[in-house]
This record gives structure tokens, C-alpha cells and sequence, in this order.
């Protein structure tokens, strides 16, 4: 620690900055920023909007935050950011791997029979992306296209969809 001079003539110790803090400064000053807002410009979708503009405004900060590992059931929360339980939450957040990135797969509390209305989220270039929004059941499959698992589709009462990546989002594979 260094000594410096105060404005009323004392001397105060100033302490070295930290790796972090001179990494950044050489860095042009600025840390990595997580930007704002889901992209769901390339998002694969029903006919039927699952998350409204606010859900996934809502629904940013709790995928920025989320540490849940339970791939089998999730994590729940409610839409401010709290943990939910499973008789009250607005989305159940479920890691799924489908690239190198992170992701995962969010449903929000409307499911039936037929399968639940869900998105499959992906964070890339620091930013999360809507992949999928779909009411009916999603799988992953063991192939993968650029990187990205395929995705099989399985609306109720309708034949299933197989989604491959196509470098910017997953389009129908006609296979």
C-alpha cells in the first residue's frame, strides 16, 4: 500500500488495484457487459406466443442469476426474481445442454397433458436468445448441426418436427 496525501493534510494508504482492476483498465477501461434485453428475432415458434414482452423482461435477470444444476426438475422462481415452490412460481428454469453455451429451458407454469408451453434459451455473445417457443414437448437428440444438438418437436395430436441449427436459429429439417 501506498501513502497519499488527503484535502485536509493528512496521509491515507491507498491500496493497489487489484488484477481484475488493471486487466479491465488495459482493456480500454470497460468490463464485460452482459446486454440487455432477449433477442428472439431467430426464435422457432408455434402459431401461439408462449412468453409475452414483459414475462422475458422479467425472465432476463432470473437466467443472468440462476445457479439451478437440476437437470432433472428445475429450479423454480417466481416473476421477481425469488425462488418459487411447485405449488407457486412463474417460470422453472432447467439447464439443458444443446451447445457450449449456456442454456436453458424455461417453462412457465401452464402445462397439461399434451405437454407445456416452454423456450429454450441460449446465452450467446453475451446475450440470451429465445430459440424456441413452443407449446408441446421438446427432446434433444444425440446428432447435432454447426455445433447445436437438433431438436425434435412433438406437438399434441400433430406429427413431430425435427429442428436443426442453421448457423443463426433452428429451422425445420425436411429430412
Amino acid at each position: 500500500m501506498q501513502r497519499v496525501a488527503t484535502q485536509d493534510g493528512t496521509s491515507a494508504a491507498k491500496k493497489k488495484p487489484t488484477k481484475k482492476v488493471k486487466q479491465a483498465k488495459e482493456k480500454g477501461g470497460e468490463r464485460a457487459v452482459t446486454k440487455r434485453g432477449i433477442d428472439g428475432s431467430e426464435t422457432w415458434r408455434t402459431e401461439t406466443q408462449v412468453f409475452s414482452a414483459g414475462q422475458l423482461e422479467k425472465l432476463e435477470p432470473i437466467l443472468n442469476s440462476s445457479t439451478c444444476t437440476n437437470e432433472k426438475t428445475g429450479c423454480t422462481y417466481h416473476d421477481t426474481g425469488r425462488p418459487g415452490s411447485e405449488a407457486s412460481f412463474a417460470f422453472r428454469l432447467i439447464p439443458w445442454k444443446v451447445s457450449r453455451h449456456r442454456g436453458f429451458l424455461v417453462r412457465n407454469d401452464r402445462c397439461s397433458a399434451g405437454g407445456c408451453d416452454e423456450g429454450l434459451f441460449v446465452l450467446i455473445d453475451g446475450q440470451w436468445r429465445m430459440l424456441t417457443e413452443t407449446f408441446g414437448v421438446l427432446q434433444r437428440e444425440s446428432s447435432s448441426t454447426l455445433g447445436f444438438r437438433d431438436l425434435t418437436f412433438r406437438p399434441r395430436g400433430a406429427p413431430a418436427v425435427n429442428l436443426v441449427w442453421d448457423g443463426r436459429g433452428y429451422r425445420e429439417n425436411a429430412n
